[in-house]
């Protein structure tokens, strides 16, 4: 999962750091992610059993808010900034995310909530990008 955000984000890659910055933050988010995805045998977690502190982490932390950032140079920042349709800015979340197109209805609810937002439309991607990331699609498939 932790693969998944980075991926989905290019969080690492938000700011003005160096290489080795970017690295060592990489490093401090994935011990982050040890601390609370670890299981009793050390092994590779093959399933999200949903704990407090997971769910607390994938709502709160440091790696989750780069990654739903819109400071210049993120990813959502560069891909929703710049012209282009609504609807395709909304297909773009989808498949960083969760790596499929919206449904119908999907793309309804997405819509009409981005309509609430006015003129601060960013804000809203933003919103959109931290509920997929949050999604049980995204905990499970990724």
């Amino acid at each position: 999962m932790y693969d998944s955000l980075i991926v989905a984000s290019n969080a690492h890659q938000s700011g003005n750091g160096s290489w080795s910055a970017q690295e060592e933050q990489r490093r401090r988010w994935m011990q982050q992610f040890v601390v609370a995805f670890d299981n009793d045998e050390n092994d590779e977690s093959t399933t999200f059993n949903g704990t407090i502190p997971q769910a607390l982490m994938m709502m709160n932390s440091e790696l989750i808010d780069k990654a739903c950032s819109v400071e210049r140079g993120s990813f959502l920042f560069e891909q929703m900034s710049s012209p282009g349709a609504e609807t395709q800015k909304i297909n773009d979340l989808y498949m960083a995310a969760l790596t499929r197109r919206p449904t119908r209805a999907e793309m309804t609810k997405m819509q009409k909530a981005l309509a609430r937002y006015g003129a601060a439309k960013l804000n809203g991607y933003q919103d959109m990008f931290w509920a997929l990331l949050n999604s049980n699609e995204f905990i499970f498939i990724h």
